[in-house]
């Protein structure tokens, strides 16, 4: 089997077919770590017919709009075109998440649970706090360990280390991975004990399946980096940060023989909502080292501070090393979902017609 391109050998008397989608599970036993493989039933690739009704089943189901191209542009080649991996998928762009608060109810119901004695103290559990942007300052450690998080992700970590027959690096990895945490956390029968007692329960399960849904959602994004270079993150932010949500998608658009990001030809796409400048959408596009940053912001009084502040934020990126940036700030009708499929359009490849 093939996760995150690292082949895994399978026994011979395995009864799956060449290219078939299946779900795999890591199991803790008596007898050590087990993988059950489940196949998958899948859609054939070509019945674009069927993407398009799943599709747009779920879009309906989450209250989005349908447009015309938003099928092919939104879903990767090679998502499983299931209900459950379609919706997880789509809820990233459709509806806003509020993991930095999930985060900081589930680090805090677990403290309550350690400071009562129901819980022994881990080191893991400072993970839940030290991914949530609080203050300026932790923008930088928080991307560097989602990136790192993105680009190997839980199920490829396991894979390799079953490929090397290294068993002590998937116990690290289901330590110190957070999905891998907050699902141990959800299942440990000690702290569920505690909340039922103190009534928090239902608040803890609903928190982390909430956090849960968008790492999966943001992985199976990710699917787009076995295409081209690319990198979506997700990054939890504090209630009184000043951000409410950010999404961050990353494109190299150099010519290099190598499948790696080229700073000097990049565009970088934000999505945002803030406090007071209400939803941005912003694009840095490096290309051949120069610099082009456009702001959209969906109030018009945001729209004038950031001409007025244009200077300014051509200064910080001079100094940031982006030397000759221009500034461009537009009004924007806050219509993520479509900046969003036309951002994905690069991966559709190019459609010539006579």
């Amino acid at each position: 089997m093939q996760v995150a391109g690292v082949q895994v050998p399978l026994p011979a008397d395995a009864s799956l077919q060449p290219g078939q989608t299946v779900t795999i599970k890591v199991l803790e036993s008596g007898q050590g770590l087990q993988l059950r493989i489940v196949p998958q039933a899948s859609v054939p690739a070509h019945s674009l017919g069927a993407l398009e009704e799943l599709v747009a089943a779920v879009l309906e189901s989450l209250g989005a709009p349908i447009g015309p191209e938003l099928p092919s542009q939104l879903v990767p080649a090679n998502l499983p075109q299931t209900p459950d991996a379609v919706r997880a998928l789509l809820a990233l762009f459709v509806s806003r998440g509020a993991m930095g608060e999930d985060l900081r109810q589930i680090a805090a119901l677990v403290e309550q649970a350690v400071a009562a004695g129901a819980l022994p103290r881990s080191d893991s559990e400072a993970l839940l706090a030290r991914i949530v942007v609080s203050e300026p300052g932790d923008f930088h450690p928080v991307l560097e360990q989602l990136a790192d998080a993105a680009g190997h992700t839980l199920e490829a970590r396991i894979a390799m280390a079953l490929a090397a027959g290294n068993l002590d690096d998937i116990i690290d990895t289901l330590r110190t991975d957070l999905r891998a945490h907050l699902a141990r956390l959800r299942e440990n029968p000690v702290l569920q004990r505690f909340l039922q007692r103190t009534g928090q329960l239902r608040t803890f399960e609903t928190a982390v399946d909430r956090v849960l849904e968008r790492l999966v959602g943001a992985q199976l994004q990710n699917l787009r980096g076995l295409e081209q270079p690319y990198l979506f993150l997700e990054v939890p932010c504090s209630p009184d940060s000043g951000i409410q949500h950010a999404q961050v998608h990353v494109f190299s658009e150099g010519h290099g023989k190598k499948r790696e990001f080229d700073a000097a030809n990049a565009l970088v796409a934000f999505d945002l909502a803030t406090t007071r400048l209400g939803d941005l959408w912003i694009t840095l596009r490096i290309t051949q080292g120069r610099c082009l940053c456009r702001f959209c912001a969906t109030r018009p009084a945001a729209v004038d501070a950031l001409t007025g502040a244009a200077h300014e934020l051509v200064q910080a990126l001079e100094q940031a090393g982006h030397h000759g940036a221009r500034v461009e700030v537009a009004l924007w009708d806050a219509d993520r979902l479509r900046e969003t499929a036309a951002l994905m359009r690069r991966f559709s490849g190019i459609n010539v017609q006579a």
